[in-house]
């Protein structure tokens, strides 16, 4: 599949980097993608898998809105706070990390 992706794709930079197979995608309630959920869940996966190559844990992950800042990612974690506040910085999503 990333090969033709990436005969298809015309544009380098848009050309995918990972396909996941997902058994279902969330909807709305009208059966449309659910694309904040969706992103939702990419976020908490990039998170945790920093949090993991950090050796810190995660004990609790939420989202809120903040209507200066867009979509905020609060996180609890265990030991380590300060190696992972320094990890996500490579990405576009803000985040907060508590001990």
């Amino acid at each position: 599949m990333m090969d033709f992706a990436a005969a298809q794709v015309p544009e380098r930079a848009a050309i995918p980097k990972l396909v996941k197979i997902m058994p279902s995608l969330p909807v709305t309630g009208i059966g449309k993608i659910f694309k904040s959920a969706l992103q939702q869940r990419e976020i908490e996966a990039a998170v945790r898998r920093e949090a993991q190559n950090v050796g810190v844990t995660v004990v609790d992950l939420t989202f809120e809105r903040s209507p200066r800042l867009g979509q905020v990612v609060r996180l609890r974690v265990g030991e380590g706070s300060a190696a992972l506040r320094a990890a996500p910085e490579r990405y576009a999503f803000k985040f907060e990390v508590q001990d």
